[in-house]
């Protein structure tokens, strides 16, 4: 049989905040159990409460799940459209760089003497920070590298073992002793150049 039609009236019954129902919940369990154990009837208006009061807290508790749904969506969507952001970022900064190096380099590199300037601004190659460039390629160390190289204990910072010992070089005490006239045959800093763009 076709259940009850709910009116206008119920279906817009106000929904109360989910602590407060909870709470309303218990007390009503309470008094239930109480009226159980004394071997009393139930009274109606306390049925009728807890039914009304499940109620509500069930379109509230549905409305919270929608609302969930709803954001977790806008939540991923945003993810999505981060991810596709990050990979437009990559390919302009790609983009720029290829007509840095292939384009606005050589020109400036060919007469290093003149100042390229046009109306709104000019074009020059600036130094970048120096960059730590090592005889096997990278700042991995390991044991064997260690010996083969003759990597100095000073700038070695030993890593205790989880599993098994592990080895950091430490970039930025190389650097200092480098800078200071102190040579690494392992070991060099790298000037590279960069475009930049001068008032």
């Amino acid at each position: 049989m076709a259940g009850k039609k709910q009116s206008i009236v119920e279906l817009a019954r106000p929904v109360v905040d989910l602590g407060y129902a909870a709470s309303k919940v218990s007390a009503l369990c309470m008094a239930i159990d109480a009226n159980a154990e004394a071997g009393k009837p139930i009274p109606d208006i306390v049925i009728s409460e807890f039914k009304d009061l499940q109620l509500v807290e069930q379109a509230g508790v549905d409305q919270a799940i929608t609302f969930r749904g709803f954001m977790n969506a806008a939540i991923n969507h945003a993810k999505a459209a981060q991810e596709e952001w990050y990979r437009r970022k990559k390919q302009l900064e790609n983009a720029l760089e290829s007509f840095d190096e292939n384009v606005v380099k050589p020109v400036l590199m060919g007469d290093r003497t003149r100042l390229f300037r046009g109306t709104i601004g000019g074009l020059a190659l600036h130094k970048n920070p120096p960059k730590l460039v090592t005889s096997w390629g990278d700042r991995v160390l390991n044991k064997e590298i260690i010996d083969m190289f003759g990597v100095d204990d000073e700038f070695i910072d030993i890593i205790p073992p989880s599993t098994e010992t592990t080895y950091r070089l430490k970039t930025s005490e190389v650097k200092a002793a480098m800078k200071d006239g102190r040579e690494l045959p392992w070991a060099e800093l790298s000037h590279g150049e960069r475009v930049a763009e001068t008032k």
